[in-house]
Order: C-alpha cells, then sequence, then structure tokens
C-alpha cells in the first residue's frame, strides 16, 4: 500500500503567485534555492535523464507498495531503500518482502533517484527538464509523535515563469496534482530572519515580496555575561551601543 492522505489542492495558479527564474549566478556556491536545509541546485537536466529517473521510481514504487501493509511499514521500507544497508537482510522488518524488493534493501548503492526522496525524484526531474528551477522537494513521512516530518503529503517546490507554470496547470489536473492555497480569514505576516551581511539571501526574499523593517546585530560575550542584541524600528536610533540602524 502507498499511504493516502486528503487535502484540498487548487486546480489554478495562485493568484498572487510570484514568477521567477534565478540567473545563472544563483547557484554558484553549490547550494539550492530559498535556502531550505540540504538542497542542491537541479536544471538543466536533459529529457532523457528526466524519463530514466521516473522509470526507475516507478518500478520502486510498486515493488514498495506489494510489500508494504500499513502507512508506518511504507515508511520504513522506503527509508531502508533510499539507504540500503547489507545488514538488512537479518532484519525480521523485512522478512515477507519479495526477493527483489530485498535485493534493493540490502544493496551497496543507493537507488538511482539523484539523491532524491522516492515519490517526488520523478517529478523534481521533470521539472527542471521542463525548464523549471526546484528549491525543495518532500515524499512526505509518516512518524509517531511527537516527531513531526518536513511534509505529510509529497510536494515540491520550485521557480518558474509566468509561461511555464501556466502550461504546467493542465498537467497538473491530469496527473491529480494541483496548487495548494491556504485560505484563511485573517491577516498572517511571515516574518525572517537572515544575517546582515548576507546580501544574496536579503535580495532573494526581496524579489519574494518581503520588505526590510531592521537589521538585527548581536555579538558574544564573555562567559557569566550576557549577550546583547536589539532590532531598532525602521527610522528609529539605536540605544544603549548594542545595535545599529542600517538604511
Amino acid at each position: 500500500m502507498i499511504p493516502r492522505a486528503s487535502f484540498d489542492l487548487a486546480p489554478q495558479l495562485p493568484s498572487d503567485a510570484i514568477f521567477w527564474l534565478p540567473g545563472a549566478e544563483q547557484g554558484d556556491d553549490g547550494h539550492g534555492l530559498g535556502y531550505f536545509h540540504d538542497t542542491w541546485m537541479i536544471c538543466d537536466v536533459p529529457p532523457e535523464l528526466a524519463s530514466e529517473v521516473l522509470r526507475t521510481e516507478f518500478g520502486l514504487a510498486g515493488l514498495v507498495d506489494e510489500a508494504a501493509r500499513s502507512p508506518k511499514e511504507f515508511e520504513l521500507l522506503v527509508s531502508a531503500m533510499e539507504s540500503p544497508d547489507p545488514e538488512n537482510a537479518d532484519c525480521a522488518d523485512f522478512g515477507h518482502v519479495s526477493e527483489e524488493l530485498m535485493e534493493e534493501l540490502t544493496s551497496d548503492v543507493p537507488p538511482d533517484l539523484e539523491g532524491l526522496e522516492l515519490g517526488v525524484a520523478g517529478l523534481v526531474h521533470a521539472l527542471a527538464a521542463y525548464g523549471c528551477v526546484p528549491a525543495a522537494s518532500c515524499r512526505g513521512h509518516v512518524y509517531d509523535a511527537p516527531r513531526r516530518p518536513w511534509a505529510d503529503r509529497p510536494v515540491a517546490f520550485f521557480a518558474s515563469d509566468r509561461e511555464r507554470a501556466e502550461q504546467l496547470v493542465p498537467l497538473a489536473r491530469i496527473s491529480g496534482c494541483g496548487f495548494n492555497v491556504e485560505v484563511t480569514s485573517v491577516d498572517v505576516t511571515i516574518t525572517l530572519e537572515t544575517g546582515a551581511a548576507n546580501a544574496r539571501a536579503r535580495s532573494f526574499y526581496r524579489a519574494l515580496g518581503y520588505e526590510e523593517e531592521g537589521v538585527r546585530l548581536s555579538r558574544q560575550v564573555s562567559a557569566g555575561g550576557q549577550a546583547a542584541s536589539a532590532v531598532p524600528e525602521p527610522g528609529g536610533s539605536p540605544t544603549g551601543g548594542n545595535a545599529a540602524h542600517s538604511s
């Protein structure tokens, strides 16, 4: 079995979507977009590679679907497949799986999903082959409380220009995917913090519509002392010598 979740998907692009593609210099440092953890740039993917990842993923998903008897067992099997270990051959939890799946679980090398998770690897590479730039992805995880997953459903974040995004809409509908739109009756403000000297991060978030309200400075003091920090109000003056206003 493959775990299922119920949630609302919008069949059209959000009205407030921001269309943007990074420049060639965006991935020069080897990191991905948006400062997600453990990401890297995936772009200019040949269609042949995307097709190969999709075929591999489809075959592996079928093996796990056949073997998993519960959502937790699906999580266990896929996690073991993504990080195979020869010692899995002696694990009682895997005694019922097929010989083909056991070969994957006990392999010396991970599956050919280009380092991504089963369930989103094919989508990410298809988006990159299409000309979009993926930023982060997660297949959705099943954990016991209090541990919480980064995502409880398959999700992929990506950057796109308007033309490509609009052409994705009918494809998303056909495939059963969509665009998740959070509707709320109150205004929500998202506040991000980044280093004052991190010009790349500040530029990225300004492009997404964030406005800088102040610069927060801090310093480390000796043991037993106190670390002082402050955030000046826009247009205000620092006090106590522990903060500086930046315009």
